[in-house]
């Protein structure tokens, strides 16, 4: 195993300790590894900026701030309170049952992460 594999394993087993200790936010310790990486010499600068050129990432990363701007609004907390009205109190099935209509139509048009952090919070 090389000096390079060896940090690369460290350096991931050290993320996912602090990413489930929840002491930091997520974007900083992926931020700090990648900084990490780029020091040491095992990612090139053109490697690194590589993954931000993905259409992907960006079309993710927008709908965050969409889903961001949905959740400050207040506008899901309303929508998901009118179709949870009226719903037996303690009945998982229930709810689900409620969600899962507008949840699988939103699914139809966006990616289902944005549509999760939505309604997380709500939930």
């Amino acid at each position: 195993m090389t000096v390079e594999m060896m940090l690369v394993s460290g350096l991931i087993c050290f993320m996912i300790i602090v990413l489930l200790t929840d002491r930091f936010r997520a974007e900083w310790v992926v931020f700090v590894a990648l900084v990490v990486l780029l020091l040491s010499g095992v990612l090139e600068p053109n490697e690194a900026a590589r993954g931000f050129v993905n259409e992907g990432v960006w079309t993710i990363g927008l709908l965050f701030v969409i889903a961001g701007v949905i959740e400050r609004s207040g506008v899901m907390t309303r929508i998901v309170g009118k179709l949870l009205r009226g719903a037996e109190v303690g009945s998982m099935r229930d709810l689900v049952v409620r969600l899962l209509a507008p949840a699988a139509g939103a699914s139809s048009f966006l990616n289902n992460t944005p549509i999760v952090v939505t309604l997380v919070p709500v939930v």
